[in-house]
């Protein structure tokens, strides 16, 4: 599916913003709000897989009303779309609050319904209402929504929308779109691989090869030499693409250290610049 995502008004240069302001009554800027918001809507419409294209008017570069709406139904007519969104925010008299979506007929109803179920988790939610008169709405290429996600001016709905956050704001618009949680499969934890340099009967022995790799700055030195082997080998081994050298035998230069015995290193190891290996 793909969705065309806009954020309403335009930032027409020198201070001079088409939007409500509700920053005198502890609100927040519509504009402002929105332009940040967008960018999270789109992201997860995309983590469900689907396509999202973002569009904010050009600042400085539209003066008036008649501009915004005549640049934004442009840029929607230039592709198909399943569904087109505008972003809002309400402002009335500082008093009124939460949530609303607006479409121009049944056919959008869902869509608004749904957006506006989802925003009412966490704004009071006043609902989805067919508006054929609304410009934005009536003249899109694809069935359109506008949504008011809450009123700019109410300092307690700014409160709420503060508290969520923009990930989370987006996050909700994007599942009223696509009627479904949206999840993130978690992250399979990564393979492991273990390198051994021997077995040693106690622990001042181990200590002394971790001295001895330390000097040796083997790790440092040839960080990509040395891979896990998949069978058990005694003492030092490496294993190209070929397998594991020893095949269950000593590696050339390699020694098994007994209980009271100084390690030595490898010279396998330590010379592994041309055996290519992974880790």
């Amino acid at each position: 599916m793909k969705y065309f995502i806009c954020v309403g008004h335009a930032n027409y240069g020198g201070g001079v913003i088409s939007s409500a302001d509700g920053t005198s009554k502890g609100g927040v800027n519509e504009y402002k709000y929105n332009k940040e918001l967008a960018p999270y809507v789109c992201k997860w419409l995309k983590v469900a897989g689907h396509e999202a294209i973002l569009c904010i008017a050009p600042e400085g570069q539209l003066h008036s009303l008649n501009d915004e709406i005549k640049y934004f139904i442009e840029e929607e007519h230039k592709q198909n779309y399943d569904l087109s969104v505008q972003l809002h925010l309400n402002a009335f008299n500082g008093e009124a609050y939460g949530c609303e979506a607006y479409c121009y007929n049944a056919n959008g109803l869902p869509e608004a319904q749904r957006i506006s179920a989802k925003l009412g988790t966490v704004w009071h939610d006043r609902g989805a209402e067919e508006r054929p008169g609304l410009y934005w709405t009536r003249k899109t290429k694809a069935k359109a929504v506008l949504v008011e996600s809450f009123f700019c001016d109410n300092k307690d709905d700014y409160a709420k929308a503060k508290k969520l956050g923009m990930d989370a704001h987006g996050k909700l618009i994007a599942e009223g779109i696509l009627g479904k949680t949206i999840t993130i499969a978690p992250a399979q934890p990564k393979a492991k691989y273990y390198i051994q340099a021997g077995a040693y009967g106690t622990k001042e022995n181990a200590d002394v090869m971790v001295k001895v790799l330390k000097k040796k700055r083997i790790f440092s030195k040839y960080p990509q030499s040395i891979r896990f082997c998949p069978i058990p080998c005694p003492g030092w081994h490496l294993q190209n693409k070929e397998g594991c050298q020893q095949s269950g035998k000593e590696a050339e230069g390699s020694r098994i250290h007994s209980p009271g015995e100084e390690p030595v290193m490898s010279k396998s190891v330590a010379l592994s610049r041309t055996i290519k290996l992974d880790r």
